[in-house]
């Protein structure tokens, strides 16, 4: 339904929003709580256009250790590049655990989902690169895909948000 003066827009119609590979998604932002964690609605609308009806993208710094106390992205939701390489590469969290909670980003498995497409800040390493993760098969002799987590469309608008 379009916003009109008897009908004002709802607070997700007026936050920020960026696109996650599919459609625009509403911003998480502080207050806002986790998503709807159904595995039925997940399972049915996984491979639709629109994606989850309700899941927001975190494009957040957790998780991060401050002063002892762990800071947790949160779950069930979608990110952008620079928290899905943090989560990626964060030991806190075990492969299962990453698929469960992050379902669009990391698969039952826990690995990187090679599909998944990029959204949201780029994730820079310390020596001023894009951080990357190589996909399939590691050890076997050969080498996997590369998913380089270089960000996606307005990626500029989140970095003034912040």
């Amino acid at each position: 339904m379009e916003p009109t003066p008897s009908n004002p827009p709802t607070t997700s119609d007026t936050r920020f929003q960026i696109h996650d590979g599919k459609t625009l998604r509403t911003v998480w932002q502080d207050g806002d709580d986790n998503g709807d964690p159904s595995p039925t609605l997940f399972e049915r609308i996984r491979y639709t256009h629109d994606g989850h009806p309700t899941w927001k993208i975190y494009c957040g710094d957790a998780p991060k250790r401050e002063n002892g106390i762990v800071i947790e992205p949160p779950r069930f939701c979608y990110f952008d590049d620079a928290t899905a390489y943090r989560i990626a590469n964060w030991d806190g969290y075990s492969k299962p655990y990453k698929g469960r909670c992050w379902r669009f980003d990391f698969g039952s498995k826990g690995e990187l989902r090679p599909q998944r497409p990029n959204r949201g800040r780029p994730a820079y390493v310390e020596s001023g690169e894009v951080g990357w993760e190589e996909l399939g098969k590691k050890g076997s002799g050969g080498r996997g895909k590369r998913y380089v987590f270089c960000g996606g469309e307005r990626r500029e608008d989140l970095e003034r948000l912040r």
